[in-house]
């Protein structure tokens, strides 16, 4: 196998999407809040809301690390500080929400959860899809470079047996009679020259509608 055809064998698995996990582990307490503030300000049963803060901020403490890790995406200082000051957020608002009852100013803890909390936790779950999507961006276009060397390197096999049969006719004639064999080989090389050729404007072709279907 070819060091090009190795490396497009090695391309990131994109079928489990991080983003979608981090979604599924975090759009819940934005869901939650308004509504919890709702029922707190109508003075009605509240939502059990502790285990979907809880779930929140373990996505953001832990497993946003480590999806980042298990697709190769190393974060920068700020990023990693942003994911761990909006898990601390979701403990903070938790702790909140438990003592809310003892809580003289509802008004201020309504501005908190509408406010900071929510604008917050937006933004960096926005910035996490943002870092999966310029890694996903950087794939296709590694990928697709790749692509582009493997079909340069067919259409240089394709270019070299050319020239072997070339020579190989070559030297069929020159010996008459006694290089029927060379002028046979010479045929069969020239067939795989033109195989190979075609392979590589199919792939090119290929290549070309891809890139027109993205």
């Amino acid at each position: 196998m070819s060091s090009v055809a190795q490396n497009l064998s090695d391309a990131p698995d994109w079928t489990v999407d991080p983003i979608i996990q981090m979604e599924r582990d975090v759009l819940p307490v934005l869901h939650q809040v308004p509504l919890w503030c709702v029922a707190q300000a109508l003075n009605i049963a509240r939502p059990e809301i502790g285990p979907v803060l809880q779930c929140a901020e373990d996505a953001f403490r832990m497993r946003a690390a480590q999806l980042l890790s298990d697709h190769g995406i190393a974060v920068g200082i700020e990023d990693q500080t942003r994911f761990r000051e909006t898990a601390n957020l979701l403990r903070e608002t938790h702790k909140r929400l438990l003592d809310v009852d003892s809580s003289p100013d509802g008004v201020e803890l309504y501005t908190f959860l509408q406010g900071r909390f929510v604008l917050q936790v937006e933004a960096t779950l926005d910035r996490f899809r943002e870092i999966f999507l310029i890694r996903v961006l950087k794939s296709h276009i590694v990928q697709a470079e790749q692509a582009a060397r493997a079909v340069g390197e067919l259409n240089e096999i394709g270019r070299q047996f050319y020239y072997v049969a070339l020579n190989a006719s070559i030297e069929a004639a020159r010996m008459g009679a006694g290089g029927r064999g060379f002028s046979i080989i010479g045929d069969e090389i020239r067939k795989m020259s033109k195989t190979a050729q075609q392979t590589a404007q199919t792939l090119q072709k290929l290549m070309v509608e891809e890139q027109d279907k993205a």
